[in-house]
């Protein structure tokens, strides 16, 4: 079964009779296509993770260019607010510098 009407045919034993029948098909139709294309991006994402987190597992020179290239932002940040607001205030403000780092991480990692 291919197609919602192939599904209203097995269901009902019967063509859509009406166009009240014909219209649930059609919304039937697109809501399934819908799904579909929701499912395929969701697993396309899943199984591209997959492959970078086997990669980095199996690979220790890739494992060490990431840990890298998560540390380094990091240390920016740090750097950065320790020099806005001074190495005590930035130790205490740790918290706020690593979510700020987290941002600057996937910003670097997200830019085209």
């Amino acid at each position: 079964m291919k197609t919602a009407k192939e599904f209203w045919k097995k269901k009902f034993d019967e063509e859509p009779q009406t166009d009240n029948d014909k219209l649930a098909i059609v919304m039937m139709q697109e809501y399934a296509d819908y799904i579909s294309l929701e499912l395929k991006n969701k697993f396309v994402f899943s199984d591209a993770a997959k492959v970078v987190t086997k990669a980095i597992r199996e690979d220790k020179d890739l494992y060490i260019a990431y840990q890298a290239n998560i540390a380094m932002p990091f240390i920016d940040e740090f750097n950065r607010q320790k020099s806005a607001i001074g190495r005590n205030e930035a130790i205490e403000n740790i918290h706020q510098i690593a979510n700020d780092a987290a941002k600057y991480f996937l910003d670097l990692w997200c830019k085209e």
